[in-house]
């Protein structure tokens, strides 16, 4: 049996920012065929006291610059450090927002809350390109919304989803908006919940991609395993054979490159069956053996990927200490060292329970965070009285999908406009959006445009949507990523469950 700890399947809201950690236990193993690696490299930079630069600082060199196309007209609002009356609400730090476009107060206007936890705001351009006023801010700690000093920005206690719907509000008030869409992405959609149940009055609609729901189905390792044994099952007798001892014996860490294609699998549309089809199958011939050309070529994408970054804070890099403070806090990270994934020929990938990760913990602590000061977030504590509209991937490995069907249950307590995007990854809608197709890219801004005015959505405008899709997308596997829309909870979750095959212990 190869031991295989996922230390954490972290990022799992940013958007494909997958990140990873492998690494074996160094229990003894009697089996022969074990092989025992220690894997403990990140894909992002650690902001440090050394190299720690200031929100100022950042959008000096980001901002506006020549090597930067995208333009922002960009304020920093001051906002109170916290907001409980309980303390010195006197005590102020600034947040940046902006619009790539002059703002202007007679188009409607909704505010995007950025994923992460710990993601800037600046490597995206807008979801539509003219009609509206898109209000991107940078959350507390990251970007150009980053504290002024390295005391202040590392003190757990700057951040919570609470303080960022606060500052939301603070942002509202500064642009002089009566009345705004949410639109939250991944992560994000925690805070763009907790905003409209906060501030109905001051919230036209909600939408949500990637939907966070039920803490317990962020980044699922059951949900790995399923899935990836789905993947091993399509394999003949020879590639399994040539995987199996690629694992067992792998002692030039080749498994770490092929686990991270598994891992980005699970938040493209489509991704696990291209990952067999234009991966797995080149790399593992259907006559045996395992193709080193192919390898290298993966091995030269994969290094170039884990250098993407120069330092920890640039645009589109996650800032890891916001992001653990967030897990720990917040995202019941302590959770997460309790359970590890084995490999065995036999049963393929196994989840089980473990007492040896103390990665977790370990963070937590450097944050001074402890397991009894977690205020995990509960989806059910707010309900939201405007119309929501939900973009769901079926094989989303980040924000699986069983927890959007959680967060359904709970917390509409008005109209309901459920889109399930079939065999559709972490941003199903944003990915068919950037489509190069402009027939996509047109139907898609349309579905957004709707969301967001409040408009209904009904059968015929996604059939055609979907037809749309049929007709223009060459990509085989990616014609079949389409959309079923649900306008109320069904009594029989049938058809949705054999979307989300593998899947075990669905609760709802």
């Amino acid at each position: 049996m190869r031991i295989l700890i996922l230390r954490s399947i972290r990022c799992g809201f940013c958007v494909l920012s997958v990140l990873f950690f492998l690494s074996s236990c160094q229990k003894p193993n009697k089996n022969k065929n074990h092989f025992s690696s220690e894997i403990d490299e990140t894909l992002i930079l650690k902001v440090t006291k050394d190299n720690f630069i200031n929100g100022k600082t950042f959008c000096q060199l980001y901002v506006n610059t020549n090597e930067r196309l995208s333009r922002e007209n960009g304020v920093w609002i001051d906002v109170p450090k916290t907001y409980d009356k309980q303390k010195n609400n006197n005590d102020k730090m600034q947040i940046y927002a902006y619009t790539r476009k002059p703002f202007d107060p007679k188009l409607p206007s909704f505010v995007f809350v950025d994923g992460g936890p710990g993601q800037n705001t600046h490597q995206f351009e807008d979801i539509l390109s003219d009609g509206y006023n898109q209000i991107n801010f940078d959350q507390r700690g990251v970007g150009c919304s980053t504290p002024n000093t390295w005391e202040e920005y590392s003190d757990q206690n700057l951040y919570s989803s609470k303080n960022t719907v606060y500052d939301m509000e603070e942002i509202r008030k500064h642009f002089g908006i009566e009345k705004w869409s949410v639109y939250g992405l991944s992560y994000g959609t925690i805070p763009a919940t907790m905003y409209s149940s906060f501030f109905k009055g001051n919230t036209k609609v909600l939408v949500l991609e990637g939907v966070v729901g039920s803490v317990e189905n962020l980044s699922r390792f059951s949900y790995f395993s399923d899935k990836w044994n789905l993947v091993i099952k399509s394999f003949n007798e020879k590639q399994k054979n040539s995987f199996d001892q690629l694992i067992l014996n792998d002692k030039e860490k080749k498994f770490e490159i092929i686990m991270q294609q598994f891992m980005i699998a699970g938040y493209r549309d489509a991704g696990f069956k291209s990952l067999k089809e234009n991966l797995l199958d080149k790399l593992f011939p259907p006559d045996g053996g395992f193709n080193e050309d192919v390898f290298k070529e993966l091995k030269r994408s994969y290094t170039l990927g884990r250098t993407r970054f120069e330092k920890p804070q640039q645009p589109g890099a996650v800032d890891d200490n916001i992001l653990s403070i967030f897990y720990c806090k917040e995202l019941k990270a302590f959770e997460k060292d309790k359970f590890t994934l084995d490999y065995d020929p036999e049963k393929g990938f196994i989840e089980r329970p473990t007492t040896l990760k103390k990665y977790w913990r370990d963070e937590c602590y450097k944050h001074d965070i402890k397991e009894e000061n977690q205020d995990s977030y509960e989806e059910a504590k707010y309900p939201v009285l405007v119309p929501i509209y939900y973009l769901q991937g079926s094989h989303d490995a980040a924000t699986v999908a069983t927890g959007a069907l959680n967060h359904w249950k709970v917390v509409p307590k008005k109209s309901v406009f459920f889109m399930f995007s079939l065999k559709g990854g972490h941003n199903p809608g944003l990915s068919k959006i950037n489509s190069l197709n402009e027939e996509i890219k047109l139907a898609h801004r349309n579905l957004y445009i709707k969301a967001l005015n409040g408009e209904k959505i009904d059968s015929e405008f996604i059939k055609n949507i979907n037809s749309i899709i049929s007709k223009n997308e060459t990509n085989e596997n990616l014609k079949k990523v389409t959309w079923e829309l649900f306008l109320k909870r069904p009594k029989d979750f049938s058809s949705i469950e054999g979307e989300l095959e593998g899947i075990k212990r669905i609760q709802y």
